[in-house]
């Protein structure tokens, strides 16, 4: 099997040097500790900013599994840094593996290296240990005169049990890769040039589990390990049903993935009396005073901020060089007050820009990526929940625009070609962004679609403008073949 993060950007936690590189491809996050030189140990605000990312992971939803190894060939990692350890003492390290333990979703430490110290616990807390012959592992707590953390202790005793345990923390001695399988360290040894196969081959078996089932077993066999038994209410909640369900289970199992309400298609309006997901009250759909249209964009109530003294000069400046470029015999002076700055790079056909209430950029690419330009220029990793697109010629992911209530809700609206087997067509969809070093969308819904598809990639539109009122105007594409129907309100090219 190839590696699943080939070709896949690895993007910093944090600004510091050394700081843990991150990947995702897809639903899947790969980890990489960065510090090879000096075994790979982490230091106080490399801590901080794992714990933000387990954190977010935990809360954002669309991440199935992660991965955890270190950089070069030599050292997983050599866990906490001493001298913070002996400065601080601070409870920073345990709180960030505690996080890490209870990922709602299998964890992989895929140990490229030897590990030692504090790293030994960080691999403990995933689900999976992976190493190769030649590996070794000792903890040194004893030898320095430090009482390792309680949390640190029960990860020792209920992964490795007693005798393990004992030996391990009590005589500070180092041992080999076969004993690390041996007392159940390592749940697998393989050659080294097999380890990302192996990691790979549970990534794929990973990927065809239910999410929902696999959080809720993984938390059961965690409540035994920290409790001594097992919650044994557990299975009786995750076996509960709604009302009206006819016994179904709630989940995402093969019947937990069944629809319990009836579908309406994108675009049509809703029943008398029935109120859109989130709202007490029923949408009205409107198009500008124009009633008798049911496929109608809805428009809520929300007001329109004032947009920032930013955006109103990127628009200005969007809005002036068409001008100088197309027009240069009408002598446009407009140019003098133009500077160009080159704000960030590594994009791959950048097509819209919002700017987020400090300062930083949401970015389409076309491909079908989202994402966070900080004032630096660094990029954030592609979001994860993004639509798929039709990504061809003209079409892929369009416009975004912040919600009039964004600081509130976090909530963005995303245009885009929605692929089919028919063809594609211009969508919207509305989502909630999490925040963090690898954002992420989760309820997203699409809340506008055209209602024909097309074959080819020219003419999709597509720009977002709120109103004041907080109606969201939508503009479309012709799609080029029907672009002599443009101005006829019957349909929705153009």
């Amino acid at each position: 099997m190839a590696d699943r993060f080939a070709g896949v950007a690895a993007e910093p936690l944090a600004a510091h040097a050394g700081a843990p590189l991150a990947q995702r491809a897809g639903n899947l996050v790969r980890l990489t500790l960065n510090r090879p030189a000096e075994h790979n140990r982490l230091d106080p605000a490399d801590v901080d900013a794992l714990l933000a990312l387990f954190e977010q992971l935990a809360t954002g939803g669309g991440t199935r599994a992660l991965v955890i190894t270190g950089a070069g060939e030599k050292t997983f990692s050599s866990g906490y840094t001493l001298q913070a350890i002996v400065d601080e003492l601070d409870a920073r390290f345990e709180r960030m593996l505690d996080a890490l333990e209870t990922l709602p979703f299998p964890t992989i430490a895929a140990l490229n290296g030897s590990v030692y110290g504090g790293a030994t616990d960080l691999a403990l807390c995933c689900d999976f240990r992976i190493g190769s012959p030649g590996l070794k592992m000792f903890m040194p707590a004893a030898k320095f005169g430090l009482h390792y953390y309680p949390g640190g202790l029960r990860r020792y005793l209920t992964r490795l049990g007693l005798p393990a345990a004992s030996k391990l923390m009590l005589t500070a001695m180092t041992i080999e890769s076969d004993e690390m399988l041996r007392i159940g360290f390592l749940t697998d040894l393989v050659p080294r040039d097999a380890l990302c196969t192996r990691v790979d081959a549970y990534l794929d078996n990973i990927s065809r589990t239910a999410p929902g089932v696999v959080a809720q077993m993984k938390q059961h066999l965690h409540a035994r390990t920290r409790r001594g038994r097992a919650d044994e209410a557990a299975p009786a909640r995750a076996r509960a049903r709604r009302p009206g369900e006819r016994g179904r289970p709630r989940g995402d199992g093969v019947d937990g993935q069944r629809i319990s309400r009836e579908p309406r298609v994108a675009g049509t309006p809703r029943p008398a009396g029935e109120a859109a997901p989130g709202q007490e009250a029923p949408v009205v759909a409107s198009t500008n005073g124009n009633p008798d249209r049911p496929d109608a964009m809805p428009h809520s109530s929300m007001s329109i901020s004032k947009p920032d003294p930013a955006r109103r000069r990127a628009l200005r400046a969007l809005s002036i060089a068409p001008a100088i470029c197309l027009v240069p015999s009408l002598g446009c002076t407009a140019s003098r007050s133009l500077r160009v700055e080159e704000v960030a790079r590594g994009l791959e056909h950048p097509w819209s820009l919002a700017f987020l209430p400090d300062g930083r950029m949401l970015i389409t690419e076309r491909p079908g990526r989202l994402r966070i330009v900080r004032p630096d220029g660094r990029l954030s990793l592609p979001a994860s929940g993004v639509p798929a697109v039709h990504a061809s010629g003209q079409g892929g992911l369009l416009d975004v625009v912040l919600a009039p209530d964004f600081s509130q809700s976090h909530t963005i609206f995303l245009s885009y070609s929605e692929p089919g087997a028919e063809g594609a067509r211009t969508a919207v969809a509305r989502a909630e962004l999490v925040d963090g070093p690898l954002p992420t969308l989760r309820n997203v819904h699409v809340i506008f679609a055209q209602k024909d598809r097309h074959v080819g990639g020219a003419h999709f539109g597509s720009r977002l403008v709120f109103a004041r009122d907080g109606t969201l105007f939508v503009t479309l594409g012709d799609r080029f073949a029907h672009r002599d129907r443009a101005q006829t309100l019957d349909n929705h090219y153009g």
